[in-house]
């Protein structure tokens, strides 16, 4: 049993790394861990579903500066 439950945190904790890894290339580390707070953070408090369209509006708010970051180095690349 104790190595079961060594197995399962062990592929947890593997999919948080490539998960992580993946939101860093992508420059989407900031609205991942975010993302990441506000769910588990319903589990412990009531404001999150409360504030629901707040929430979300961060999220989009994060999201879209990454996007205008994503621009910012594509033209930057295209031009230099």
């Amino acid at each position: 049993m104790t190595a079961f439950i060594s197995l399962i945190i062990t592929v947890f904790v593997q999919v948080f790394y490539l998960l992580f890894k993946i939101a860093q290339k992508c420059k989407l580390t900031l609205p991942l861990v975010y993302l990441l707070i506000a769910t588990v953070s319903t589990f412990f408090s009531r404001w999150v579903p409360e504030h629901e369209s707040l929430v979300l509006t961060g999220l989009y708010i994060l999201i879209g500066m990454t996007v205008l970051r994503w621009i910012y180095t594509l033209v930057q690349k295209l031009f230099n």
